[in-house]
């Protein structure tokens, strides 16, 4: 006689803040959720590019706290950086875990009074179409002589004025330095009118398949946004990193990359053509070590991702031992 085991319908909501990057990080653990039977939901407050994609694949959106009138979850996982709406969700009495960003040192779980669990990135990722990505592929692919390609990312949170001012110097760099293959992501038209004319090796891009482009590349620039650093971690791309403003919070973000070996931070002020090829560089002369590190991390981020099926029992077990 086959006996059939029965699953008990649990429900999860996620309440991610609406960042492409802190978003991805959950992306795993929720369709692993829902693959293995459970409702799964995100606020309306937890919007981001993968919404689309998360409604495909059968996990629901709701509106909070409107939607609180019939639904109540069995368990909320709760962004860390909005961990003050703690409270509210106890006021519904639906127990909360907070979730945060997987780095190198941190546990599955933390011993608070609420349990943190840390999720490594999720490999997916949004691919915009462009129809001059095939050239620029080509155009990175075809070079004979040496090229140093160089992508930048770092609109994420920059102020214009110091966007405005990177990348006059970006142009210079590239005017002095004809081997630079400059390719530049922009969706600011007043930056697109100061920049021309272009010089050949300088190219703009609204959008692009970053993992089409990245693997033709040498090194990204980013503003320290998780979006942007998976994405640079994942093609093995040592960073320049420059902070979105110069409060102690953004340099001390950025500065995290160069200590954990992904590459250099970069200061946005005094910055001149000179100082930009000094960093760059400097990138360059550690190569070899930065692509260790960001192999060991992408290993153990393949790790971490295996793994999260103890991820689903923990949570599981959490929602049964709070009930008695």
């Amino acid at each position: 006689m086959f006996r059939i085991q029965l699953i008990e319908m649990l429900t999860f909501l996620f309440d991610i803040l609406p960042d492409t990057g802190r978003i991805r990080f959950t992306l795993n653990l929720a369709l692993l959720l829902h693959k293995r039977g459970y409702e799964v939901y995100y606020t309306d407050s937890s919007d981001s590019v993968f919404t689309s994609h998360l409604l495909q694949q059968g996990i629901g959106r709701i509106l909070f706290p409107h939607d609180f009138q019939w639904f109540i979850p069995d368990l909320i996982l709760l962004d860390y950086q909005l961990r003050n709406k703690a409270i509210i969700y106890y006021k519904y009495g639906v127990e909360t875990v907070f979730i945060d960003v997987q780095f190198w040192g941190h546990s599955l779980k933390g011993k608070n009074a609420i349990p943190i669990i840390y999720l490594p990135p999720s490999d997916h990722t949004i691919q915009p179409l462009s129809l001059r990505l095939d050239n620029l592929r080509s155009r990175l692919l075809s070079k004979k002589t040496f090229r140093l390609a160089i992508i930048s990312l770092l609109e994420e949170g920059v102020s214009t004025f110091s966007l405005f001012y990177l990348y006059d110097i970006f142009k210079a760099s590239c005017i002095k330095n004809n081997f630079y293959e400059f390719i530049l992501l922009t969706n600011k038209t007043e930056t697109v009118q100061q920049l021309f004319p272009l010089p050949d090796n300088m190219s703009l891009y609204r959008q692009l398949d970053l993992p089409s482009v990245l693997p033709f590349c040498d090194i990204i620039l980013t503003s320290g946004d998780l979006n942007t650093w998976v994405e640079g971690v994942s093609a093995n791309l040592p960073f320049l990193a420059y902070p979105v403003s110069q409060q102690q919070a953004d340099i001390q973000s950025v500065r995290k990359y160069e200590k954990m070996g992904f590459g250099i931070a970069g200061e946005v002020e005094n910055i001149t053509p000179d100082i930009f090829e000094q960093q760059i560089n400097r990138v360059l002369m550690d190569e070899k070590k930065i692509k260790n590190k960001l192999k060991k991390i992408n290993s153990f981020f393949q790790l971490e991702n295996q793994n999260l099926i103890q991820v689903v029992d923990y949570l599981i077990t959490f929602i049964q031992q709070n009930r008695r």
